[in-house]
């Protein structure tokens, strides 16, 4: 899971959203790396308490709302520092499906990330068991230490958001150097339990690990550089994917960023489900069938959706852009033949792709239930 680990680490794209801060410092050390430890012994007392204490000061929220910017922020960051390989689209999938989840409901979020790193890295059920008793142990251990900094900080960027104020760079300088410490005893946690992890690891395990490893190194050492320009008061507000945010740019209003009838808030318009035919791999226009038959199929939860929705988007962004680049090239191919046409070859692949990255977002369970219901 060294996925997640760096955007999110100290104001991570999604952590900027409100109570997503508290996230990055709390869920920052198992959304950012593979988490295993050695002794499944675990005190939950504090993420209890976490629990209670997020439920207080977020339960009123909208969350499908709050999930919409997060969601677009975290996309933005990824796309802005052309985080694009395999590993970097894991950990930014990863991200968005716990954000899914409202953030008072702590142990639904670590019970998500656990399934999510177990199946990555296709870990045995020792490994699994080791793997939640880590996620407690050590997001305790970071809550007895930094609880009242990281909740004093999720206050204030409440505040502001909830008064519609942007976050100012003052204020960012401050919040950087306040949480120095957390980012120190952070990146601690994460190479001890690297560590640890990598060992209990099998080769064909290490192989998917080390590259999701290296390209969290990536993610962390654009952050630390950017947070050495946000201590110094030259922070942006594309740093965190706010460029367009309504708040940030003075657009605010109470739907802002709620998405509506057939649309995501990251990506291009999605045709209501009765208007889209069969998908068909040369037709972006398309795609969204096939992501309603995954769902149907296994059943998705809203988080599960949610992630789905995001990778859609995105591919047909990314089709989109072909198409305008290649233009008369493609408007000159008969439709009876573009199935099979050169000139579509790079919009084919590009739904192999979404394909690809659909397939693992159904869990086991969901996996055996379809083939249950299979003639």
């Amino acid at each position: 899971m060294a996925g997640d680990g760096v955007i999110k680490r100290r104001h991570a794209p999604w952590s900027i959203r409100r109570l997503e801060r508290l996230t990055a410092g709390l869920v920052l050390v198992l959304v950012a790396v593979p988490l295993v430890g050695q002794q499944p012994e675990t005190n939950d007392e504090p993420l209890l308490e976490a629990s209670r204490r997020l439920s207080e000061i977020a339960g009123h929220l909208d969350w499908e709302r709050e999930y919409a910017s997060i969601q677009h922020a975290v996309n933005n960051v990824w796309r802005r520092n052309g985080w694009e390989s395999e590993p970097h689209r894991f950990a930014r999938d990863l991200v968005l499906e716990v954000a899914a989840i409202p953030p008072w409901e702590f142990m639904k979020r670590f019970e998500r990330l656990n399934q999510r790193v177990g199946e990555r890295y296709d870990l045995s059920a020792s490994q699994r068991f080791q793997l939640q008793g880590a996620m407690i142990r050590e997001t305790g251990k970071m809550l007895l230490g930094h609880a009242d900094l990281i909740f004093d900080q999720a206050g204030e960027m409440l505040q502001a958001r909830q008064a519609g104020r942007p976050f100012t760079a003052e204020e960012i300088a401050r919040w950087t150097k306040e949480s120095e410490p957390l980012m120190g005893e952070a990146r601690a946690v994460i190479d001890r339990i690297n560590g640890e992890l990598g060992a209990s690891m099998s080769p064909q395990q290490k192989q998917v690990f080390e590259r999701d490893l290296g390209a969290f190194e990536q993610r962390w050492a654009v952050v630390q550089e950017m947070r050495s320009q946000w201590g110094q008061g030259r922070w942006k507000p594309e740093h965190w994917g706010l460029e367009d945010d309504p708040t940030q740019v003075g657009r605010a209003g109470p739907d802002a960023w709620r998405p509506g009838p057939g649309s995501s808030p990251v990506g291009p318009m999605m045709p209501e489900p009765a208007a889209i035919p069969r998908w068909k791999a040369h037709d972006p226009s398309t795609w969204f069938a096939y992501v309603l038959e995954v769902k149907g199929t296994y059943e998705l939860d809203p988080g599960q959706m949610t992630t789905a929705e995001s990778i859609h988007a995105e591919l047909v962004g990314r089709a989109t852009g072909y198409a305008t680049r290649a233009g008369e090239d493609l408007l000159r191919v008969p439709e009876a033949e573009r199935a099979v046409h050169p000139a579509y070859e790079p919009i084919r692949e590009l739904f192999a792709e979404l394909q690809s990255r659909l397939e693992p977002i159904p869990t086991t369970a969901q996996r055996h239930r379809a083939e249950g219901k299979s003639p």
